[in-house]
């Protein structure tokens, strides 16, 4: 990996603790106070949503793929849409002290088409064929506001990532070792997603999103725990402080954990783009940029 790039990410993560660490000795007599109660913070975080109701949902996507490979492997691949179906719940919690605050959470499965062969790419018959299958398993949270008290109307700021295999199946295409490794073969990968979510009745949700899958070349199980275990600790230990960000940022802070983990994830997915279980050294992955528009539909 290029020196001066990964300096520059190193510095980038570092102003982001350094922000978030700011802030704790900033208010770091609040934080002293008798009134913190850690071990009431880390039970918030495991069973505040035990007694919520699961509200299945079902939502249809469909987007725009950009297919990126690194310069060292020296071979471009075609645009290709989206088609995504997904199932799960959604937990939905008013509970912290600020009225129109909401607390989003939802489990998913989804199954997916990513292809130039059908909707808005007309190939050739000398072009690259591409039409890969994939499925999966993900998690979503994140915060919102109510916009109005008269109706329905809410926004919600949130970050998911989700576990995917990958079948892929190309054709028309001239030797190279890249189709020897993902043609016709399996493949395990991971997915982030920033989207945007309006709530515009009791049953309807329209999400923007922008999506980045990495699609790993190979596996190395203790590389990937490794890059896994990383990635959880960078993720996770802001939602066990929520209350008390909450409490001194108030509604803006849906907005600073969404930019936080967010920027996490999408740095980290361009990075493992060159080496797939950095900061290990590994081989590339491949990664899916993707833009999204999705109508969610929740019971």
């Amino acid at each position: 990996m290029n020196y001066r790039f990964q300096k520059s990410i190193f510095c980038f993560l570092f102003f982001l603790f350094f922000l978030s660490s700011n802030f704790i000795f900033a208010n770091e007599e609040y934080f002293k106070n008798e009134r913190i109660n850690w071990g009431k913070l880390f039970e918030t975080f495991l069973y505040s949503q035990e007694k919520l109701v699961n509200q299945p949902m079902l939502s249809l996507s469909s987007g725009i793929t950009v297919n990126s490979l690194p310069q060292k492997i020296n071979l471009s691949l075609p645009n290709t849409q989206l088609l995504n179906l997904e199932y799960g719940f959604v937990r939905i919690d008013s509970a912290f002290r600020l009225d129109k605050l909401r607390v989003y959470s939802s489990e998913f499965v989804f199954i997916e088409n990513n292809s130039n062969v059908f909707g808005l790419f007309k190939r050739t018959p000398e072009s690259l064929y591409v039409n890969n299958f994939s499925f999966g398993v993900g998690l979503c949270s994140g915060l919102g506001t109510k916009l109005s008290e008269t109706s329905d109307l809410e926004l919600y700021w949130l970050h998911s990532t989700a576990f995917t295999w990958t079948n892929f199946d190309y054709a028309s295409y001239s030797p190279h070792s890249f189709f020897n490794t993902f043609d016709n073969n399996y493949k395990f990968g991971t997915k982030g997603i920033a989207s945007v979510e309006g709530k515009m009745s009791k049953n309807l949700f329209v999400v923007l999103g922008y999506e980045h899958n990495n699609i790993y070349s190979g596996m190395e199980y203790g590389k990937w725990l490794g890059t896994w275990f990383i990635d959880l600790v960078l993720q996770r230990w802001i939602d066990i402080l929520d209350p008390i960000f909450i409490e001194n940022i108030g509604y803006a802070y849906p907005f600073v954990r969404f930019f936080y983990k967010n920027s996490i994830s999408i740095i980290l997915s361009e990075i493992r783009n060159l080496q797939q279980f950095y900061p290990f050294s590994s081989d590339y992955s491949l990664l899916e940029r993707r833009l999204i528009f999705k109508l969610k539909f929740v019971f």
